[in-house]
């Protein structure tokens, strides 16, 4: 037999209607929990994006005019042709200090922060591309040097030839 429960209004309800409407309220209440922690979880979400974004502007106008290509929209192949400045400093035929050192003297380059930036009179020179890698929760820069950039630093160290070591070389006997 069902059995009739009179609200305070005055209205009966029978007791299978409302276990139906006890169920509904506890899956709403449930929705409701779930859709605060999604909600919750987006804005921490964003948040981090929007201090990520900060620190690319931020890079993007430290590194100026120097184009910046995202390593993850490029081929291998292309990637391969932009090389690192040790690489390019070995096809030069000297070290990568040595190089460092007088690219610095010229002000082709100069170190901001952790960031190598192309001195203002090569940002445009298509001697330096910057190849953007994600490396956890941050962007990085890492300046390479294109094909027209290695005869470039060539004949810049040409004009600088290296001094030989005097003394003996720094080996056991």
């Amino acid at each position: 037999m069902k059995e009739n429960k009179s609200l305070p209004d005055g209205q009966s309800v029978q007791s299978e209607e409302l276990k139906q409407v006890k169920e509904e309220l506890r899956r709403v209440k449930r929705e409701k929990h779930f859709m605060a922690m999604r909600l919750r979880t987006h804005d921490k979400r964003k948040a981090e994006m929007k201090t990520k974004m900060r620190r690319i502007a931020a890079t993007a106008q430290q590194v100026g005019k120097v184009r910046i290509i995202d390593i993850n929209a490029v081929s291998a192949e292309e990637r391969s042709q932009y090389l690192g400045l040790v690489q390019c400093a070995a096809l030069c035929g000297t070290t990568y200090v040595t190089m460092i050192k007088w690219l610095q003297a010229e002000g082709v380059i100069v170190r901001e922060g952790n960031v190598w930036v192309v001195g203002s009179d090569y940002q445009q020179s298509g001697l330096f591309v910057y190849l953007s890698g994600v490396g956890g929760s941050y962007t990085r820069f890492y300046l390479k040097v294109t094909p027209a950039g290695v005869p470039f630093i060539g004949q810049m160290l040409a004009r600088h030839p290296r001094k030989e070591a005097k003394g003996k070389p720094n080996t056991k006997e």
